[in-house]
């Protein structure tokens, strides 16, 4: 399958739905599907399962919207937003972290869990190991940064989701997420990393 033909699931695209509408009001939401070419899934948003949406080229043209709209340093604040906020109504709604919440695992294991429910469920990305052996998160399919390049990371989505698994795993204020490698800099894939706060 082509990265053309890969799909995002309902429950991904209805998070960033979601998380448009509570960041940027309605109206907001709209012209950001509509320029994407989606506006039909404002006034009907998919279900909050694991079935197949739109194309991840789609789903990649709401983040270049954003960005569009907002210019990309204001689309940078929104991105982890959108991530955070996502997952974590996905957490809530949908009750995905529900099953490894209080089965005695370690907080390493349950974000390294968290991290495998993440990526079965949209696709992208899975957990790894930085250089001092701490769980750390590996996109090679990131379609946030797709077209760009910089000198700076720029996929602060993912940093939201995984600083809401690390608030879930770890506690909050223990951990903040930080984008050590972007392939908007020419990395081959983008890898997220948790630092003591």
């Amino acid at each position: 399958m082509s990265d053309q033909e890969k799909m995002a699931t309902n429950m991904s695209i209805r998070a960033i739905i979601e998380s448009l509408n509570d960041i940027l009001g309605g109206n907001g939401a709209r012209v950001i599907l509509k320029k994407a070419g989606v506006d039909h899934l404002f006034n009907a948003p998919p279900n909050n399962d694991w079935e197949p949406c739109i194309t991840v080229k789609d789903q990649a043209r709401m983040f270049t919207e954003v960005t569009n709209v907002l210019g990309l340093t204001g689309a940078l604040g929104i991105w982890r937003r959108i991530g955070y906020l996502g997952f974590k109504n996905t957490v809530e709604i949908a009750r995905v972290l529900d099953p490894i919440s209080n089965n005695g695992l370690s907080p390493d294991m349950k974000f390294i869990k968290g991290m495998e429910i993440y990526r079965e469920g949209t696709g992208k990305g899975g957990p790894a190991m930085d250089e001092n052996g701490r769980p750390a998160f590996d996109v090679p399919e990131c379609v946030i940064c797709e077209g760009y390049r910089l000198d700076r990371p720029i996929c602060s989505s993912y940093e939201g989701v995984i600083q809401y698994l690390a608030n879930w795993a770890y506690g909050e204020n223990v951990y903040n997420v930080r984008e050590k490698r972007c392939k908007a800099m020419g990395h081959d894939s983008c890898f997220f990393v948790l630092e003591k706060k």
